[in-house]
């Protein structure tokens, strides 16, 4: 199955202050359970992103995925 990215394409996270989640992280697992579940940096599924996910210095990743996640 093809990796599709997420609907923005590259992921914008915010605090509850509205200031860029700067070194935030975000973990993804299989839908209903708390397996990992792997995330791509790009369309080809080449470069897995690590999980969790550290968002960078905007608060900000690429994430492209594949099937249904948590």
């Amino acid at each position: 199955m093809p990796a599709v990215l997420l609907p923005e394409g590259k992921q914008s996270f915010v605090s509850s202050a509205g200031t860029p989640l700067v070194g935030g992280k975000l973990f993804t697992y299989d839908a209903g359970t708390s397996n990992p579940r792997t995330t791509w940096a790009d369309s080809a599924q080449t470069a897995p992103n690590t999980n969790p996910i550290i968002l960078d210095a905007r608060g900000e990743a690429t994430i492209f995925w594949s099937g249904n996640y948590k």
